[in-house]
């Protein structure tokens, strides 16, 4: 819309006759403040345009990482196949079952209750 045009400003002109704006002083200092409280005020109310999908990226990354390094400093055990992997045996005793080496250390522990 070219508004150099003569009929369109004066069309938008008469259309607008009609509305009379008050609060010219209000609105001037709320957007152009000049106090510290209302430059924070103005900053504090900005709008933020958030991408999804790179914050959603970086975020899925950050928590993979953080998984990824707790569960190296964390193993959950030996791994299957390895030299150092043990296998439980379970045993039958007095009509129930347990696991050999639970059964060893309490066992141990009946025997000899002053230690730990």
């Amino acid at each position: 819309m070219d508004l150099n045009r003569p009929d369109v400003k004066r069309e938008l002109d008469r259309e607008l006759a009609g509305l009379r704006f008050g609060n010219r002083q209000n609105v001037l200092e709320r957007t152009h403040p000049k106090s510290l409280p209302g430059r924070l005020r103005a900053w504090w109310n900005k709008e933020l345009e958030l991408p999804v999908v790179p914050i959603g990226a970086a975020l899925l990354l950050l928590l993979t990482a953080a998984f990824l390094y707790r569960a190296a400093l964390y193993p959950k055990g030996p791994l299957p196949g390895s030299e150092t992997a043990f296998k439980r045996e379970l045993v039958e005793e007095a009509g129930s079952v347990y696991w050999k080496d639970d059964l060893e250390r309490r066992l141990a522990l009946l025997e000899n209750p002053g230690q730990n």
